[in-house]
């Protein structure tokens, strides 16, 4: 499946002096060399599979005597009422691994190729489902599976969807924890070690597949699979089975011939207790399907090709419908490149393109550049409750914890996540971006990030959250009609603001309908509330401010900073509470033409004797306030 270039460039961010713009860059392809290894005749190390004898292993299987003709049969090694692949004669050999040429071999000589199993388990696959039996196993031992399949046009896809073992409908396939898949250097751009095409009610559980990753040929991919669950499939079942070294995607979820009603959509997909780890581009790929679960599994290293994601969740240019009811649940995500989840080319704008009802609940992201990045549009998108660190350690990239990109989108929650950036050496993570409107964000817990949360879409509901230990700005506005109340944000992760920086607990520009109520801002280096160009109609009422302005810098050290031809802002019923803390003015106000437009009012003062600068200028009317 061919992907596209994911851009996403990131709003001018404003009032951070060490920051003009934060990019993101282009994804595209690129391409590797195959480095070309002699073979080492006399000590070999075998790689992955493990085997823990040099010697071939050896099935044992059971036999059972005929009572009336005394004839010995043939039983199953792992279940008698299910269909067994030695009976068939698949045989385990491949169990040396030459890295010069990425095939297998029976002999620690590479001298015997090891044999081809795919005929043999496709036979008994085969049998088993023209005879009603409804289990077919495989025991221990490492099988040579050819994956690719056969293309008459040389499309990427048809490689994948023919390939490998092709399990039939009504079945189990029955991996021992010791039966190991693996494939010899695949020429082709498309592979699949287990394929589900069409298909309903198939379960596959344990095993282990590798990939040809470390010798693929360059340029010569885009559709190389661990399983592929294709065209309509449904029912399907994964459990318990570990994908490694696929030149993409460990799983693959599509449908390469979907009509625009979605009939042919695969659908009741669930993967649990899978580990898909050091693939060419993705865990898991989701590209169409609705009613699918994606449970206690692990997606880890996956770094060679764009995007490098744990789980993509995308529309191909050939699907007319978007991906519906998905829960991604419980899972682990470590050290992928790009984004541990990324919803990418989501830009279509088909009638029934629209992504709905996706869950990502409760997952561990960590050592990915981004934690969940959702780029393209999507009706109620719940992001909640997951535990997300971002390392960002390369200077000039930007990392975003939670994004949502979208102006398309509704009904997305951010919610009680727990997001903990190092952003020591990159200064440029945000916790929370989003250019969606009417977001949800609420009871999250942000640590350590330059911005804690950037936000854009209009609308948006902040309300219970945490932000602490931001070195720039707490949170960063524009649009219209947002709410921001209930939070506690604390801006003392800077070491040092030099004198052409600032830093605010609330930087807003080009805004107006703001609310900023009822929160507890405390700690800052600059300003507290920053309300700069193109502010209008915004109430701040009910906060308490302690503690801010630890950097005496003139005229950028106060608990108010309000731009000039700014109108309608009313502050009242606030504390403003200087502390230990030497800052310079309660508020900095530059001259309104506007007599009388602002109003400052019934707020509480505590160690100040004045207003501060500007503030008498005329903008402001006061009454009511204690303390001056």
């Amino acid at each position: 499946m061919k992907k596209r270039i994911l851009s996403l460039t990131l709003v001018s961010v404003m009032a951070l002096g060490m920051i003009s713009s934060i990019p993101v860059e282009a994804r595209g392809f690129r391409s590797f060399k195959t480095i070309k290894r002699k073979p080492t005749p006399v000590v070999v190390q075998p790689v992955e599979p493990v085997v823990e004898e040099t010697k071939p292993v050896q099935t044992e299987v059971t036999n059972t005597e005929n009572a009336t003709t005394g004839e010995t049969q043939l039983g199953s090694a792992i279940d008698t009422s299910a269909v067994n692949v030695i009976d068939f004669g698949a045989v385990a050999d491949a169990n040396y691994y030459n890295p010069s040429n990425g095939n297998y071999y029976a002999d620690a000589a590479f001298t015997k190729p090891a044999t081809d199993a795919t005929q043999a388990i496709n036979s008994a696959v085969k049998h088993a489902s023209q005879n009603g039996i409804q289990k077919v196993v495989i025991p221990s031992g490492n099988y040579l599976i050819k994956a690719e399949g056969v293309s008459a046009t040389g499309i990427e896809g048809d490689y994948a969807k023919t390939g490998g073992i092709l399990l039939q409908s009504n079945m189990t396939l029955e991996m021992s924890s010791n039966a190991v898949l693996v494939t010899n250097t695949v020429n082709k751009p498309g592979y699949s070690l287990i394929t589900v095409n069409n298909k309903s009610n198939v379960k596959i559980v344990g095993g282990k597949l590798v990939g040809d990753k470390d010798t693929h040929p360059a340029n010569t991919h885009n559709a190389c699979y661990g399983i592929s669950i294709i065209n309509g499939s449904k029912n399907i079942y994964v459990d318990g089975t570990e994908i490694t070294k696929m030149e993409d995607d460990g799983i693959m979820i599509t449908d390469y011939a979907i009509d625009q009603s979605g009939g042919t959509r695969s659908s009741d997909i669930e993967i649990r207790n899978v580990k898909s780890h050091n693939n060419g581009r993705q865990g898991l790929t989701i590209a169409t399907g609705s009613n699918i679960k994606i449970l206690n599994s692990e997606f880890s290293n996956q770094t060679k090709h764009e995007p490098k994601s744990g789980i993509d969740i995308e529309i191909e240019s050939y699907d007319h419908v978007g991906v519906k009811n998905v829960e991604i649940s419980g899972n682990k995500f470590e050290g992928n490149a790009f984004s541990g989840v990324l919803f990418s080319n989501m830009f279509n704008d088909r009638p029934n393109s629209m992504s709905e009802n996706i869950k990502i609940n409760g997952n561990t992201i960590n050592g990915s550049r981004h934690g969940i990045l959702a780029e393209g549009k999507s009706n109620g998108l719940d992001m909640s409750n997951n535990n997300i660190t971002v390392n960002n350690y390369n200077v000039g990239q930007s990392s975003v914890a939670v994004g949502t990109l979208s102006a398309e989108s509704s009904g997305v929650v951010i919610s009680g996540n727990n997001i903990i950036s190092d952003d020591s050496k990159a200064h440029t993570s945000m916790g929370v971006y989003s250019t969606t409107p009417g977001v949800s964000i609420n009871g999250n817990n942000l640590v350590g990030q330059n911005v804690g949360m950037m936000l854009s879409g209009g609308g948006e509901q902040i309300v219970g959250n945490k932000i602490s230990k931001v070195l720039a700005t707490g949170i960063h506005i524009s649009g219209s009609n947002q709410n921001i109340s209930e939070n506690e944000i604390s801006v003392s992760g800077a070491a040092h603001l030099s004198s052409d920086s600032y830093h605010n607990v609330i930087y807003a520009a080009y805004a107006e309908n703001l609310a900023i109520k009822n929160n507890n801002f405390h700690d800052m280096k600059s300003y507290g509330i920053n309300l700069a160009e193109g502010v209008r109609n915004t109430e701040v009422s009910g906060n308490t401010m302690k503690n801010i302005g630890t950097e005496a810098f003139p005229n950028k050290n106060s608990f108010l900073h309000i731009a000039s031809e700014n109108t309608g802002i009313n502050v009242t019923g606030n504390t403003f509470d200087r502390g230990a803390y030497p800052t310079l003015y309660l508020g900095i106000s530059y001259a309104n033409s506007v007599k009388g437009a602002n109003s400052f009012t019934n707020n509480e003062i505590i160690g100040f004797s004045s207003y501060g600068y500007g503030m008498n200028d005329g903008g402001f009317v006061f009454q009511g306030n204690k303390g001056i």
